[in-house]
């Protein structure tokens, strides 16, 4: 979904490459979900007529080995064949096992957290993912707040939900610092779960002024926290 970033911006935890630093487009079309060097990074032009973020969040590396090759093909591309330039941000959590999604056992899927580097994030913020929820719990606890059961699965799809609304909100820190550093406010933010998979394009938007101009009468922007 396409969101608009007009926030303050707030300090990153790590970036893979400098701000200076721009991706060639020829080198995505050609590319096919090969792991590369984290430094060859996909940072967009601030310069450029357009320039968005495509940012990603929560278990950013669950199931790439399935997906990477359609947000190749189905984003990344696409954005390039259509000249927009755009960072790649990530906002993930360090885990090496979790349930496999839509299961109500108690069977863990391993996971490797470092795999996050094929998507070759322009920054890239990483929290432990235990340590967050305690903290998360906590703050719920001090309120009086207590979490009820929906789904009747131990808690495990509340905490998912809580875990992955932290992780869209860091990620739009992460998107208002890199923002301020280049100097430039993103003209749109394309939000994505990199455990989905793509079956068809990005739908670019045609008039990217157009939401840009929206998006500055917008209270409080669409990307507040």
């Amino acid at each position: 979904m396409w969101r608009h970033s007009t926030c303050p911006f707030i300090t990153l935890l790590l970036s893979f490459a400098p701000s200076t630093c721009i991706f060639n487009c020829d080198a995505v079309l050609s590319a096919h979900a090969a792991v590369q060097h984290p430094l060859h990074a996909r940072c967009g032009s601030a310069s450029a007529d357009q320039y968005i973020a495509v940012g990603f969040y929560g278990l950013a590396y669950r199931g790439l080995d399935v997906t990477l090759h359609a947000i190749e093909r189905h984003c990344f591309q696409v954005l390039c064949s259509h000249g927009i330039s755009f960072d790649v941000l990530v906002h993930t959590y360090f885990v090496l096992s979790a349930h496999a999604s839509g299961s109500n056992d108690s069977h863990l899927v391993p996971l490797d957290p470092y795999a996050v580097v094929r998507l070759r994030p322009c920054v890239l913020e990483m929290e432990d993912q235990a340590t967050v929820l305690d903290d998360i719990q906590r703050r719920i606890a001090a309120q009086g707040v207590h979490l009820q059961d929906l789904w009747r699965d131990g808690l495990r799809s509340v905490h998912s939900y809580l875990l992955a609304l932290r992780s869209l909100s860091r990620l739009t820190a992460v998107m208002r610092t890199r923002s301020v550093g280049v100097g430039r406010e993103y003209d749109a933010v394309l939000l994505l779960r990199a455990d989905t998979l793509l079956t068809c394009d990005v739908d670019v938007p045609q008039l990217i002024p157009v939401l840009r101009s929206r998006a500055m009468h917008a209270s409080g922007g669409l990307m507040s926290e």
